[in-house]
């Protein structure tokens, strides 16, 4: 029995292997959908989020807050470098 194609969508990604091999375990898991994530846009909306905590624990004077935060920020910002950006 061969499952029925499943849409990609638009823009998903041009990398051919990927794309052959979403679909070779699609042919055998027979999802329902197929979810594509972006790692990206989820880091900069948690460095938004954090950015935001920051400021806050800042203005209350929470000095081990703001540092564990400002860390954390700086870590992400090495990790969203690390990434290419989409076209």
């Amino acid at each position: 029995m061969t499952a029925a194609p499943f849409p990609l969508g638009p823009g998903t990604t041009a990398h051919q292997p990927l794309l052959a091999w979403v679909r070779r375990v699609a042919e055998l898991t027979t999802p329902d959908r197929v979810v594509w994530c972006d790692p990206v846009a989820e880091l900069d909306a948690a460095l938004a989020t954090a950015t935001a905590c920051l400021r806050v624990a800042r203005q209350r004077g929470d000095r081990l807050a703001a540092e564990c935060l400002a860390q954390w920020i700086d870590h992400r910002l090495d990790q969203r470098n690390g990434f290419s950006p989409r076209p």
